[in-house]
């Protein structure tokens, strides 16, 4: 397909779990160390979560791929078995020999002798049980059974739970505490951010057989800046998403004689890959008694009904200086009943215009941008634009919200800030040293005073040339960078948004 296109030797961006496609970041580091804590000895548990499709089990095969003949591994990926099958399975990855008729008993009997063996021999023995919130809390407890297997100073065997983050849910049971508590090493997987999504496909480009484009300008790499963008905004970040994504837009890319891929090709491929936002559009009719519940539990039927109840209970509202309006509703209805909006463009837009819409797109009319950012939350609410972060509740659910959490742990590392950007930028192209563009002059005024000030402009023929304002030249970027520093940012000197939204802040 377009593999020869785009001078791949193989797809870059397949859904299979292949470890050599294992992307360096730094939580998945993190969580790589995790797991090698089980070659110590000394954890006899270890749990790892993750959103589905963040990469848990591309890390475990890689994790397995890693390890030498001192290791021997069980790996079981299909964790809906009785405690006898458990078991079983794991006797079967270790070439352990029972009989079909052998009870429960017989197969620990015959574990904890073959570890012991293993264990005079100097060898490690690692099980791998992936998909674990599939686990009954029965199946569970024999894994707290497996644990008991050890020596007075070292336990005989680690277990490694992966699952998705309702496995965190399952262990927090009061009857499970005594599973719980031996946990030694637990790591969650979060999704990646915007930086790490353009480090991602980078790598997996390069390891596609691609030539490394990462140092390029921006116009001449595959990836224009706003298509990866748009991919981390539509992927949340999940690797597994990322990918499906990003292959599709490359064959359409392929399909209309593109070299680039740009936004408007992911666009099309959320089209393709991604379901409906709203799946009642594409439902089947039900009885007229169904449909009398879903009309009840609308969105403006549940708001309506939540001001009633409110007023109700003797919260009442002081409309003397400002009437509530349907967003103050909604805000009310989000505060109370702790649901994330259904769309944070609709939410700001209604705040800003005072009209709610649904897409950044329409934002074309007017001075704002959409700005989906991955900074963190130290570097945010820094100014007077309109946004908004995205929380993770008790419950696990992310949520959009104004306020800064209380706990910043609880920040999901996205925010959107409705910004209203230098005249003359443009979001698909970070401005480098070395480069031309209006808000170069811009910047030259933020930071004060005229570029050629106290210097002259020499020409090659030794002439005096008249200077160019919108040229980011040497000196400006010894500027910028010195402002980078000073407000905790990175100090590439290049003008992209953060850079340029802070110097908005700054002043002068």
């Amino acid at each position: 397909m377009y593999l020869e296109y785009f001078g791949f030797d193989r797809f870059p961006f397949t859904i299979a779990p292949d470890p050599d496609f294992l992307f360096p970041s730094a939580g998945h580091q993190e969580a790589l160390a995790h797991l090698q804590y089980a070659l110590t000895g000394l954890g006899g548990l270890i749990c790892l979560t993750g959103e589905v499709g963040t990469g848990k089990t591309t890390l475990c095969r890689s994790f397995l791929a890693g390890l030498d003949d001192s290791v021997r591994t069980a790996y079981i990926f299909n964790p809906q078995l009785s405690p006898a099958e458990l078991l079983q399975s794991i006797c079967d990855d270790l070439d352990i020999v029972y009989g079909d008729s052998d009870s429960l008993r017989d197969l620990y009997r015959y574990l904890n002798e073959f570890l012991i063996s293993e264990y005079a021999e100097g060898r490690k023995v690692i099980c791998v049980i992936d998909e674990a919130q599939a686990m009954p809390p029965e199946l569970l407890e024999q894994v707290r059974l497996l644990t008991n297997l050890e020596t007075h100073t070292e336990k005989l065997m680690t277990v490694i739970l992966v699952g998705q983050p309702e496995l965190q849910q399952t262990l927090a049971r009061y009857d499970l505490r005594q599973l719980n508590q031996r946990i030694t090493a637990r790591y969650h997987l979060r999704n990646l951010s915007l930086g790490e999504v353009r480090e991602y496909v980078s790598f997996r480009l390069v390891r596609a057989g691609r030539p490394d484009d990462s140092s390029a300008s921006s116009r001449d790499r595959l990836f224009t800046d706003g298509a990866l963008r748009r991919l981390w905004q539509a992927s949340g970040g999940v690797p597994r998403m990322i990918n499906s994504l990003a292959d599709r837009a490359l064959l359409g890319a392929y399909a209309r004689e593109k070299t680039r891929v740009t936004t408007a090709l992911i666009k099309g491929a959320e089209k393709e890959i991604l379901p409906p936002k709203n799946s009642a559009d594409i439902a089947p009719a039900a009885g007229r008694s169904n449909r009398g519940i879903a009309t009840l539990f609308r969105p403006g039927a549940v708001l309506l009904l939540l001001l009633v109840l409110v007023i109700a209970g003797g919260v009442f509202f002081t409309l003397s200086d400002k009437s509530l309006t349907g967003a103050g509703i909604r805000q009310l209805a989000a505060h109370y009943l702790h649901t994330e909006p259904e769309n944070p463009v609709t939410v700001l837009s209604t705040e800003a215009f005072g009209q709610p819409l649904e897409q950044c797109a329409q934002l074309s009319g007017t001075d704002y941008r959409c700005l989906w950012v991955d900074w963190p939350l130290n570097q945010l609410y820094v100014g007077d634009y309109l946004q908004l972060i995205q929380v993770r509740d008790f419950n696990g659910n992310n949520r959009w919200q104004r306020e800064k959490p209380q706990a910043p742990d609880k920040y999901n590392g996205q925010a959107l800030i409705f910004w209203q950007p230098p005249q003359g930028f443009d979001a698909d192209h970070l401005i480098k040293p070395g480069e031309r563009s209006t808000v170069v002059g811009w910047v030259r005024q933020k930071l004060g005073g005229s570029w050629d000030h106290d210097w002259q402009v020499i020409g090659p023929a030794g002439d005096g040339q008249a200077a160019d304002a919108d040229f980011y030249d040497p000196l400006l970027a010894n500027k910028v960078e010195q402002f980078q520093r000073a407000n905790g940012l990175l100090a590439d000197r290049i003008l992209g948004p953060q850079t340029l939204y802070y110097l908005q802040q700054a002043g002068g």
